[in-house]
């Protein structure tokens, strides 16, 4: 079953948004010195990567 461009664009952003939460949670705990100890800086950046990656390869045709 494929999936339709909106889709993928939603699924593109949502994984964007959670790399930003994630990336954000890893600054957080820097500044004020939590001891969170989650690679969350790693995971984020890689999501963000692959988010953004979706969302700009998931054009509509007249786009």
């Amino acid at each position: 079953m494929p999936v339709s461009v909106k889709t993928k664009k939603i699924g593109g952003y949502v994984l964007t948004v959670i790399g930003s939460l994630l990336v954000l949670l890893n600054a957080v705990n820097y500044i004020f010195g939590l001891k969170i100890d989650v690679p969350s800086a790693a995971i984020g950046i890689v999501l963000l990567a692959v988010g953004m990656g979706i969302v700009k390869k998931s054009r509509l045709p007249n786009e």
